[in-house]
């Protein structure tokens, strides 16, 4: 689960907090089943990261935020690092550590490739990014993560790439979510603060 907007660990903190005796699971998968599983009520929520020409289709969803992803390389020594931007051409001769293929977020630089007239060869599959991140460090390839993620990459270069895809993160809820799922939502929304 990538999610740049909302800062869920520390909101998990919060609702603890609040709510010590609530149980609270979190899933990662395709963007897809998690709509169908908030759609059909065993979710109360979902973050969804997906192209920004896209949208969550028959669910209660808002844009969280969007932003045009960046080339993460190893810091000095691995090219592009040391670049002031990178094209996608540029990068796809390079080997690539990404999402599973079946979710949002790898569909999405597929698609920006395809679009290119390009291909890339992705070697590695991580579910998700503090570990797509640790394997970028070791060299075995670069990735494309969102700005926001760059903070945390330690001593991994970000390299802006001029024509890379755009993200839109949304928030889906369930129609009638439970009193747990509610609560969450409240302090997401700013609510509850403390």
């Amino acid at each position: 689960m990538l999610v740049t907007r909302v800062d869920v660990p520390a909101v998990l903190a919060r609702f603890h907090r609040r709510h010590p005796k609530a149980h609270v699971s979190l899933h990662i998968g395709a963007g897809g089943e998690l709509v169908d599983h908030v759609r059909a009520g065993d979710l109360g929520i979902a973050f969804l990261g997906i192209p920004e020409t896209a949208s969550p289709k028959g669910a209660n969803s808002r844009e969280l935020t969007r932003e045009r992803l960046v080339a993460v390389a190893v810091a000095p020594d691995r090219p592009p690092a040391g670049e002031e931007s990178v094209t996608l051409g540029r990068l796809a001769g390079e080997t690539f550590i990404d999402l599973p293929a079946r979710t949002a977020g790898r569909a999405r630089s597929g698609l920006a490739f395809a679009a290119a007239g390009l291909t890339r060869r992705v070697a590695f599959e991580v579910a998700g990014a503090d570990y797509l991140a640790r394997l970028v460090g070791t060299g075995l390839g670069v990735a494309l993560l969102p700005p926001s993620c760059t903070a945390r990459l330690g001593s991994l270069a970000a390299v802006a790439g001029t024509d890379a895809p755009t993200r839109a993160e949304h928030l889906v809820r369930a129609p009638h979510p439970g009193p747990a799922a509610a609560a969450f939502l409240d302090l997401i929304d700013g609510g509850g603060e403390g």
